[in-house]
């Protein structure tokens, strides 16, 4: 199977083992994003960081970050828009 050629090497790799098109290139920037982190620790925090497995250090990202919502509240169904003085 072929895939085009602006897909990294990563990203095709991805594809291959069946991930959506669609969230590969999130994937690949969250990668990138991470070992940059990594490349830049020193090499107490590399130690600190390996004390746990990646899969871990996820868990507790997810657990601690729950509370944290990016996404923008909508309205509710029944709640009214602000009255703007008109």
């Amino acid at each position: 199977m072929t895939y085009p050629s602006n897909r990294s090497k990563y990203q095709q790799r991805l594809i291959r083992e069946g991930f959506a098109e669609t969230r590969i290139k999130l994937v690949e920037e969250a990668m990138d994003a991470m070992i940059k982190a990594l490349c830049y620790m020193d090499g107490r925090n590399i130690k600190l960081f390996w004390k746990k497995s990646f899969p871990q250090r996820l868990r507790d990202y997810a657990a601690d970050s729950m509370s944290y919502d990016p996404t923008p509240k909508r309205k509710k169904k029944d709640e009214k828009l602000p009255d703007k003085g008109r």
